[in-house]
């Protein structure tokens, strides 16, 4: 949802201003990430790990929303268990090897390639594509209406839908919600390139009877 709103904000940006002056107002963000990270506190499993047990506490708080010490007292007992029974259990200090092996796991695998897969199809099918050459897409395909105004309403339409399936996947499930989308993806690819076809074949018509 909010990779989709960033982008939004570039078409929003680029509608009303100059690139260059786009570029500087993106700067702007970047520094203030930069600036943001210096107030994010270590991972508590981290810091549980280096023995730094009230810093993982306070970590805790922190990242369930400035909380008492006694609303996460529970969570870090269990993370400072895990490490406890992960020490316990390996006497020998664990080789290279036996990191990378887990990385072979099926548990491991199976997630990995269903996400990658996903990620595939979502940009072979010409998403980043379209973001970034919207303009030129919309001018090629003689929309009846301004190019840039025609790049913000499709900006709209994916904060639109990325809402929806936010507040959709709790309800439907994820994997009904991703058959959906994918399905609707297709279609709307498929329409695209169907209209795209019918314009090559209309145009030369168009050149002929005008010559005549």
């Amino acid at each position: 949802m909010c990779i989709i709103i960033g982008i939004f904000t570039q078409f929003l940006f680029g509608l009303l201003c100059y690139w260059r002056t786009v570029a500087l107002i993106n700067i702007t963000f970047t520094i203030a990430a930069v600036i943001a990270l210096f107030f994010v506190p270590e991972s508590p499993h981290w810091l549980v790990s280096r023995k730094r047990y009230e810093e993982a506490r306070e970590s805790l708080q922190w990242l369930r929303g400035w909380t008492t010490p006694s609303s996460v007292e529970g969570e870090l007992m269990d993370i400072k268990a895990l490490f406890k029974e992960r020490n316990e259990s390996s006497d020998e200090v664990e080789t290279l090897w036996e990191r990378l092996s887990a990385y072979t796991d099926k548990s491991f695998l199976h997630p990995f390639f269903l996400v990658a897969y996903a990620f595939f199809v979502g940009h072979f099918s010409g998403m980043t594509t379209l973001q970034t050459y919207a303009v030129s897409i919309f001018q090629m395909l003689q929309a009846p209406l301004d190019k840039y105004h025609a790049t913000l309403i499709l900006g709209v339409l994916q904060v639109a839908g990325s809402a929806c399936c936010v507040l959709a996947v709790h309800a439907t499930g994820k994997r009904p919600l991703t058959l959906f989308s994918t399905a609707a993806a297709g279609t709307c690819c498929l329409l695209l390139a169907a209209y795209e076809g019918y314009l090559r074949m209309v145009r030369p018509r168009h050149g002929v009877s005008q010559c005549h």
